[in-house]
């Protein structure tokens, strides 16, 4: 996972968050996100690979 801080202000930070992984709990990461008092405004690239190999 990689977190780069994009913006900040005396009010909020903005951020990126690269999450790479096979499985991807996407209401998990939200409710980390908002336990600290975060919020998920957009989702910006959405890449996905298919690994099952076929027979």
């Amino acid at each position: 996972m990689t977190l780069t801080v994009i913006e900040m202000d005396e009010e909020t930070a903005t951020t990126e968050v690269v999450i790479e992984a096979k499985n991807i709990d996407f209401d998990a990461i939200c409710a980390a996100i908002t336990s600290v008092s975060g919020s998920v405004h957009s989702i910006d690239f959405v890449e996905v690979q298919n690994d099952t190999q076929q027979k």
